[in-house]
């Protein structure tokens, strides 16, 4: 066997629950790690040469000595696969700090104007001006995001007339997008601001997920788009629940992580609004609005449906990841932890600085605490009524 190993700066092990993860700063990525990984991992870290590493397993593991090099020998050859052992990089962090300091957020020059109106998301204080008829299309959407008027904003939007039914979308005086008509002016100015939002957030990290609350605790739901999270969350924001955001979660950097609300309301796209029309009859006559991937979208919003608006932060209880198969049997079955900080990374952007050993043991002791599921379904009441179950 090959003589001493060196494991890469940028590596650290995290311990979760009875298994373990390994993360790679430099490439933002976590690995899962098995019993006898970890220990192999542990012996490096203690300097052991292979050889050495073979006898101590053979003889923890009542393992054959033959077992045991191989065992080695096929987490070295993944882990130098993976670039995560081998020579030491002398640049092996991302670099995210400026002069040793984390970078700022710009400092922005007050906006005060006596007609514009007034919102704020998170804790960005947003000014938006423009005309009464493209004020009439964004207010519903922006309604629970109003804050008490004022005579200054952190930033100022505008949506400003162009020729014919086109229109620009500035931010501090800077066009930013062009709107092609009246129906691309929602689904443009939220992405814009959850963009904004996310660029000059401190907080720890945003998932791809919708989340809704019930009892004083966070029903997360993450996933790629298509897997029928936003229809799930509409249809619980119909039946108790309290929705915080159909798309994307911010976990807060406290000392101990909860979950921010975003209160947009559900944005719906075709496949749903049958789905839903029993629940929400007049999902049928409500606007239509294009998204900027093209894709035709309604936004169901209260009374039909319940927001949560206030600005305490949640703990999360659970963590679901939905699947809708069309036709399938509903099935739900707990995950572990770790698979499931697997799948929440997929979907995940982490805030202020990239991610580095110290925040990743802090997602490891946050998950560590939130129950875990994994949710197959093919008719949306099984599946309503199954987390209403989880969540009583």
């Amino acid at each position: 066997m090959v003589g001493e190993i060196r494991q890469a700066e940028h590596i650290s092990l995290h311990f979760l629950d009875t298994e373990a993860v390994l993360f790679d700063s430099a490439r933002q990525c976590l690995y899962s790690s098995n019993t006898t990984a970890t220990f192999i991992w542990c012996c490096l870290e203690e300097g052991m040469t292979p050889s050495a590493i073979a006898d101590s397993m053979a003889e923890r593991f009542d393992m054959a000595p033959a077992a045991a090099r191989a065992a080695i020998s096929q987490a070295l050859r993944q882990w130098h696969a993976l670039k995560l052992v081998g020579p030491a990089s002398s640049n092996g962090e991302v670099e995210h700090a400026i002069n040793g300091k984390t970078a700022q957020a710009p400092n922005r020059a007050a906006v005060r104007a006596s007609d514009v109106r007034h919102y704020r998301l998170l804790d960005l204080s947003i000014a938006l001006r423009c005309p009464p008829p493209y004020a009439r299309i964004v207010e519903p959407t922006l309604a629970a995001l109003s804050a008490a008027s004022s005579s200054a904003g952190d930033v100022l939007v505008e949506i400003v007339p162009a020729s014919g039914h086109h229109c620009e979308i500035r931010i501090d005086e800077a066009a930013v997008e062009y709107c092609h008509g009246p129906e691309e002016i929602v689904p443009t100015l939220k992405a814009l601001l959850v963009g904004l939002v996310l660029k000059e957030s401190r907080d720890l990290a945003a998932f791809h997920a919708a989340g809704l609350a019930r009892g004083g605790r966070c029903l997360l739901l993450p996933g790629a788009s298509g897997r029928g999270k936003s229809t799930l969350s509409a249809a619980l924001a119909m039946t108790g629940f309290a929705l915080m955001s159909d798309d994307t979660m911010i976990l807060s950097d406290d000392a101990a992580p909860a979950m921010r609300t975003m209160p947009f309301g559900a944005c719906l796209k075709t496949g749903a609004w049958s789905a839903l029309a029993g629940r929400a009859p007049q999902i049928m006559d409500l606007p239509v609005h294009t998204r900027i991937d093209g894709i035709r979208v309604r936004y169901l919003l209260p009374p039909r449906l319940s927001l949560f608006r206030e600005s305490r932060h949640l703990p999360v209880g659970w963590i679901v990841f939905p699947h809708y198969v069309e036709g399938a049997s509903l099935r739900m079955q707990e995950i572990t932890r770790t698979e499931a900080l697997h799948r929440l990374m997929e979907g995940c952007c982490p805030l202020g600085e990239q991610l580095d050993a110290a925040k990743v043991e802090r997602l490891v002791e946050w998950i560590a605490r939130v129950e875990c599921h994994d949710l197959r379904y093919g008719e949306l009441d099984e599946a309503v009524a199954r987390l209403q179950l989880l969540c009583a």
